[in-house]
């Protein structure tokens, strides 16, 4: 396996790291906070939902990183693929929300939020897509 692909791999976990951060969310209100407090199953979901949230940013932030070195590596070796322009492009833009989000609104709720949840839809879409077209090539 070249060092491009594991740079593709590690943006394929840095975005499953990254998204978690909203299902782990939903979870915890759909189930976790119904059960005791002092329930073990609870304690443990509530631990690891605490490090997913804490770390959302961090996770995105490795992500654009691994995003860059991939680019660089694959685009020297390979070329260019426009697929991968078009997920790559998704990424910057929803690392830029996540920025804007951060640390201009400084606020949990705006349509900022819903446009940077879209895109994370719309860039595991583009992920997938890229993922596929390199296995074709």
């Amino acid at each position: 396996m070249s060092v491009g692909r594991i740079f593709g791999w590690l943006i394929v976990t840095g975005y499953l790291l990254t998204v978690l951060n909203y299902f782990v969310k939903w979870a915890n209100r759909r189930w976790i906070s119904k059960m005791p407090k002092d329930a073990p199953g609870r304690v443990r979901f509530q631990s690891f939902m605490r490090f997913i949230v804490k770390n959302h940013r961090y996770f995105g932030m490795f992500t654009s990183v691994a995003l860059i070195t991939h680019f660089i590596i694959q685009y020297l070796s390979w070329g260019f693929y426009i697929s991968g322009l078009i997920a790559g492009s998704l990424l910057i833009i929803q690392g830029s929300l996540g920025a804007y989000g951060t640390y201009v609104k400084q606020k949990k709720n705006g349509p900022w939020l819903i446009v940077h949840r879209s895109v994370a839809v719309l860039l595991f879409l583009g992920i997938l897509v890229h993922v596929l077209m390199a296995k074709l090539t």
